[in-house]
């Protein structure tokens, strides 16, 4: 299915990605806010491995003094 909806940019997007997740990482990060709605943890993208290890790293990111 992704070969079909696959971007013409795609390698600009992982890239953009990376370098978003690199400023998130950092021995500083900028303090950040995210609001999600309920749907948006509990909607399955993937298997359920990977949907235990998206829920996981969303509430662990709430334990970082940076993430509110």
């Amino acid at each position: 299915m992704l070969a079909s909806v696959r971007p013409d940019n795609l390698d600009e997007l992982v890239a953009a990605r990376v370098t978003r997740q690199d400023i998130l990482e950092r021995e500083a990060p900028p303090r950040t806010w995210f609001v999600m709605d309920e749907y948006a943890l509990m909607r399955r993208i993937g298997g359920p491995r990977c949907h235990a290890c998206t829920v996981r790293s969303a509430a662990s990111g709430r334990a970082d003094a940076h993430a509110q």
